[in-house]
């Protein structure tokens, strides 16, 4: 109960300011000229405190068997020797940082954007913020948008790798491979698309963003794939060469584009690929024990 209550709870201080750090030494002091007998039931009071405190702040750590999370536009994921990558941050302040704060992490070894649209980077700037990311993968075309100069004040020491071609990374024992798809000068609608693909101790995704039907025949990567983050638009034939274990679509509920598409859900229901949609069972997560995989929904 005490880690549902407060699984989302993170809190932003920043900085403490020169008043707030003056207002804390003059309670120390006004607590060393308390009389003692009082000043002993006051630290009574503040051991209690101090013990409900660590009830919800100590809390017991994600299972290790958690591979991927999927909620609308945000996709962390915990590999096999506990590193995290996130693809895409979603809108806004209501980031994915919270449920990594609640996860235990402090490091990103690898954020992945898809593209620059604000449902898919808006809780950038949050990330950066909050935690050590050690790589920023991003195509050259989203690094000229608009949306990317809200990041530049928090990428620090942040690694910035541009993908405009087929690239490979380590991320300890999982290997992360990249791709730009409908590269396009213009910025079209859905172009200029970094698409991911990550081998995991023995088990593969693939992040697709919001990559049309027609680019992502153009992809490199064509064996079978164990779970696809599947796009708004895509046929059947996608998927009837990778035969993936499980399709995954995040969507929000009622949303105004009526996705998922029918296109794409029945050619997924013909291949008899079994399938998952937020919209429908809200948030998604994926664990992998002993070579299977097997899922939990709901908030």
């Amino acid at each position: 109960i005490v880690n549902e209550f407060t699984g989302t709870l993170h809190v932003y201080i920043g900085q403490p300011s020169v008043w707030l750090l003056v207002l804390c030494y003059a309670l120390l002091i006004g607590f060393c000229l308390i009389p003692l007998d009082a000043r002993r039931l006051c630290t009574l009071a503040l051991a209690a405190v101090a013990f409900c405190l660590a009830v919800i702040i100590l809390r017991p750590a994600v299972s290790e068997d958690l591979r991927l999370s999927v909620v609308r536009n945000r996709l962390p994921y915990q590999t096999a020797d506990g590193r995290w990558l996130v693809f895409d941050t979603g809108p806004g302040a209501d980031t994915v940082a919270q449920y990594l704060r609640y996860c235990g992490t402090n490091t990103i070894a690898a954020l992945v954007l898809s593209h620059s649209d604000l449902d898919h980077i808006g809780g950038t700037a949050h990330i950066l913020r909050d935690f050590n990311v050690e790589k920023l993968l991003a195509s050259p075309y989203a690094q000229t948008a608009d949306e990317w100069q809200a990041l530049v004040p928090y990428l620090g020491d942040t690694k910035i790798i541009s993908v405009n071609e087929p690239m490979t990374f380590r991320l300890g024992d999982a290997q992360l491979a990249c791709d730009l798809l409908a590269a396009s000068e213009d910025g079209g609608e859905n172009s200029n698309q970094v698409v991911a693909r990550l081998e995991d101790d023995g088990l593969s995704t693939l992040f697709t963003g919001d990559t049309a039907a027609e680019s992502l025949d153009e992809i490199s990567w064509q064996q079978a794939t164990d779970l696809i983050l599947v796009p708004q638009q895509l046929g059947a034939t996608f998927f009837d060469t990778r035969q993936p274990s499980l399709a995954l679509i995040s969507a929000g509920r009622n949303n105004r584009y009526g996705h998922p598409h029918a296109e794409t859900t029945d050619g997924l229901s013909a291949l008899n690929i079994p399938t998952l949609c937020t919209a429908d069972s809200g948030a998604v997560r994926i664990y992998a024990q002993d070579g299977a995989l097997y899922y939990k929904t709901g908030p």
